[in-house]
């Protein structure tokens, strides 16, 4: 790894290849939440905000159009699981 500190920060694009390189070594995980938010403003990308039930957590995801349409129609607040 490498050290930061407040006179040599790291780039936003070291820190987010750092992460990147991290999940790249965790391998494939499946993901379940419930759909709080999802927004197709994109022609080909859908933005979907998936909130744990158990928890106050959650996070942002993206996907293809195509991986919602397969799965229509989606109740409000329906739980997904996924890769």
């Amino acid at each position: 790894m490498f050290e930061t500190s407040s006179d040599a920060p790291a780039t936003v694009a070291v820190i987010t290849q750092a992460i990147k390189e991290y999940v790249d070594r965790l391998g494939p995980i499946w993901v379940e939440g419930e759909i709080s938010e999802l927004n197709e403003r994109s022609r080909v990308m859908a933005f979907i905000h998936l909130r744990d039930p158990s928890a106050d957590m959650s996070l942002s995801v993206m996907c293809h159009k195509s991986v919602i349409a397969a799965a229509q129609p989606l109740p409000a607040n329906a739980r997904v699981r996924g890769l």
